[in-house]
């Protein structure tokens, strides 16, 4: 929907899922192959995936409009 009414905003979000889900994707493998191999920490890496989304659409939440303030504040920093 942000495509089709205004792409500006449309792309932010979707970068931001892309690079969001990398990360939850980083934690899950850290968490669940190397914790447990390299200092022996039994971690349980699937109960993590709930809060690793959450801190993604908490960034995306404060970056969107912070980007946008910041774009208007200072408009020669704009690509």
């Amino acid at each position: 929907m942000g495509f089709a009414f205004e792409p500006e905003f449309g792309w932010p979000v979707f970068t931001i899922f892309v690079g969001g889900s990398v990360m939850v994707a980083g934690y899950f493998i850290y968490q669940h192959f190397f914790l447990w191999w390299l200092f022996s920490i039994p971690v349980v890496a699937i109960a993590e995936i709930p809060v690793n989304i959450g801190q993604m659409i908490v960034g995306l939440i404060v970056s969107i409009p912070l980007v946008r303030a910041i774009s208007r504040a200072l408009p020669l920093l704009k690509p």
